[in-house]
């Protein structure tokens, strides 16, 4: 889990809407120190501070559905509907989801489920959509940034994903 100094936001929702910057960002500052070990989060960073609404506060559901409120108060739940239709497990066994779809999670992934995963893979391969599914094991959610190709780290937790793609790619 993320070190105890990132347990609680120090900005508020209204604050984090105001600082996020319009211009997308596209990177994250790699081998940066920021206690959680994941590299990317740091004090007083908007970004970094919705994340930790998201994660530690609950709250990406809210986030999701409705954007960012001016207040942290006006955090409205979304309704078992609205959740459902970006499942993609939900989708799936609706039978409206027929991606290609390879999944690369660490087994310590701190913001999605391990177990999530497995149970969309192993719906996936039950409902016959091309898949492929790679634990890694010891890995958090951004294990991958950083990781270069050619090496250990990328054979054993990238290079099959990008594999897949190109497979599907070819099939068109």
């Amino acid at each position: 889990m993320m070190g105890k100094e990132y347990q609680a936001r120090t900005m508020t929702m209204a604050d984090i809407k105001a600082s996020i910057p319009s211009r997308p960002v596209i990177g994250h500052a790699i081998g940066t120190s920021d206690g959680s070990g994941l590299g990317w989060i740091q004090p007083g960073d908007p970004r970094s501070e919705l994340v930790l609404a998201l994660i530690k506060e609950e709250k990406g559901n809210s986030l999701l559905f409705h954007g960012i409120p001016d207040h942290d108060d006006l955090m409205a739940c979304p309704d078992a509907t609205q959740a459902a239709s970006i499942s993609p497990l939900a989708q799936l066994q609706a039978g409206n989801y027929h991606i290609p779809t390879f999944l690369i999670i660490g087994d310590q992934d701190e913001i999605v489920p391990f177990n999530s995963a497995v149970r969309f893979a192993d719906a996936l391969q039950e409902s016959g959509v091309k898949s492929g599914f790679l634990p890694v094991l010891g890995a958090r959610h951004v294990h991958d940034v950083g990781v270069t190709p050619g090496t250990k780290a990328w054979e054993l937790g990238v290079g099959p994903g990008y594999e897949f793609l190109i497979q599907q790619l070819e099939a068109c």
